[in-house]
């Protein structure tokens, strides 16, 4: 199970409840600086689905 989630509550509650999260509007630096290693510090292998936006 996956939970869409980008803020700390959501990303502790998707790395302890779930298998990881599914984010939309988060960058490459967004996903390395803030979504893993909040996840890590709860999962010991979180899942994590992107959708990737560059910019135009």
């Amino acid at each position: 199970m996956l939970v869409a989630a980008l803020g700390p509550v959501m990303l502790r509650i998707a790395g302890e409840l779930a298998d990881g999260t599914i984010t939309v509007w988060a960058g490459p630096r967004t996903l390395d600086d803030h979504v893993l290693p909040q996840l890590h510090r709860t999962a010991a292998e979180p899942r994590v689905v992107a959708r990737i936006c560059w910019p135009s």
